[in-house]
């Protein structure tokens, strides 16, 4: 069963057939063969609703006490179990997680860093390769990137690696530890660029024509390019990663959806485990560009990570449960004009919001009044809520702009309060349509 499990096509009759709960009782095995066995069947297998068994402490530190023992061991061997395999097995529990990521944080807590970290210097390369997949895996949960940054130096090494595979692994896992926060700092010192709703990092001027970008997984190419090529015969620019990218997949993927009006998930079972496709996923959402969600594959319903994800959102049924041509309609009319070609590049700092401000307006407003803080954060709508919140809720106004503004001072919160107060003027100051008898927010 263990060997059958780690096909994906195979995994939904386990749960059709009501596999899982038949293994369940085999974790309280006095056997750890079986033990181990189950455990590891259970992390490629396990469905959303037992998802809190695989958490359990007992369960990890046993997996853990037999991976330490096989990386160990010169033959690399321990009970019957390979290195490998059971460096696979701590990446499955980490990618099916549950919605906390907490497995993630068990394994750690548990001690699985360290035999990763010797199987990953030590260990030949198919050993490396999953000990760096594990690891990118973990790092996944903010609260582990520090415990994996003894291990940087080697990582790098490994991102120059002559075997593709370990290269591309040690980069995603550089990526999730520091590239994609360092290049988020990055961008956001650029002149007008923003990271708002709408779509992010037009560029320095926020008029090229941003794109449609399709998000999947490899094992759905074929029906992914067929909507490629119906969406630009509606007049959309589309990326798509068809041909791999190489050593540059990760600032690929970072432009594309730094370049993207809209990004459309492609959700598979395979998505939801691939690493890659989740970085993908998280950078959009980090970036808050917006995305749509399409099915895939008709026994996956969206879990963990994924789930989270795409929440409630309405998705559309490519897993050919539908006619393709009614469902691309639908799709049509959701994404709009964004992405379209002979539309400009949607300029989020000229989008007006409900309170009638730009993100530029905002930036003058903070100069006008010497602000400080992480006035950068806000967007216009967050004025008025603001406003409002200080009026309804004074305690939890100010505990908001210490903490998520950090107006740490006296000074600077008085500041704050007196341009907030006075924000208003300003605003029937910028926007005085002349020839008007009246002001009109724009």
């Amino acid at each position: 069963m263990l060997n059958m499990s780690k096909f994906s096509s195979v995994r939904p009759f386990f749960s059709e057939n009501n596999a899982i709960g038949s293994l369940i009782p085999y974790l309280k095995s006095a056997s750890d063969v079986f033990k181990t066995e189950t455990t590891l069947t259970l992390a490629y297998v396990i469905d959303e609703e037992n998802l809190g068994i695989m958490a359990d402490r007992s369960v990890i530190r046993k997996i853990i006490e037999v991976f330490t023992g096989a990386v160990d061991d010169e033959a690399k061997r321990c009970r019957g179990f390979s290195a490998t395999e059971l460096a696979m097995g701590v990446e499955r529990l980490a990618v099916n997680d549950t919605p906390g990521d907490d497995n993630k944080l068990a394994l750690v807590a548990e001690g699985v860093l360290p035999p990763l970290f010797q199987l990953m210097t030590e260990g030949d390369e198919e050993e490396q390769l999953h000990a760096i997949r594990a690891i990118s895996q973990l790092a996944f949960h903010p609260s582990n990137k520090e415990k994996i940054r003894p291990v940087f130096p080697q990582l790098r090494r490994f991102k120059s690696s002559g075997n593709p595979d370990i290269a591309a692994a040690a980069s995603g896992a550089l990526w999730q530890l520091q590239d994609a926060e360092s290049r988020q700092k990055k961008l956001s010192r650029l002149p007008n660029v923003t990271s708002n709703r709408g779509g992010a990092g037009a560029g320095r001027k926020g008029r090229s024509v941003r794109h449609v970008m399709l998000s999947y997984q490899w094992d759905n190419q074929k029906t992914v390019k067929k909507i490629k090529t119906a969406l630009e015969a509606k007049g959309y620019k589309v990326w798509m990663d068809i041909d791999g990218m190489g050593g540059s997949t990760l600032e690929a993927m970072a432009g594309a959806v730094e370049n993207a009006a809209v990004v459309l998930i492609c959700m598979s079972r395979k998505y939801k485990e691939s690493a890659n496709c989740r970085r993908e996923c998280a950078y959009a959402t980090k970036r808050k560009t917006d995305i749509i969600p399409l099915k895939m594959e008709d026994k996956y319903e969206p879990d963990g990570w994924l789930g989270i994800t795409v929440g409630e959102d309405l998705y559309f049924n490519f897993d050919d449960k539908e006619s393709f041509d009614d469902v691309m309609l639908r799709l049509v009319k959701e994404i709009g004009e964004r992405g379209k070609h002979g539309a400009p590049g949607h300029d989020v700092t000229k989008k007006r919001s409900l309170y009638g401000w730009t993100q530029e307006d905002i930036r003058a407003w903070a100069e006008e009044n010497k602000l400080e803080g992480d006035l950068e954060k806000l967007e216009p709508e967050d004025l008025d809520f603001l406003r409002k919140m200080k009026k309804e809720a004074p305690a939890e106004f100010y505990k908001s702009i210490e903490d998520d503004l950090g107006l740490r001072s006296i000074a600077s919160k008085r500041k704050f309060c007196v341009a907030l107060k006075k924000s208003d003027a300003f605003r029937k100051d910028k926007f005085v349509v002349k020839g008007s008898s009246t002001c009109q927010l724009i």
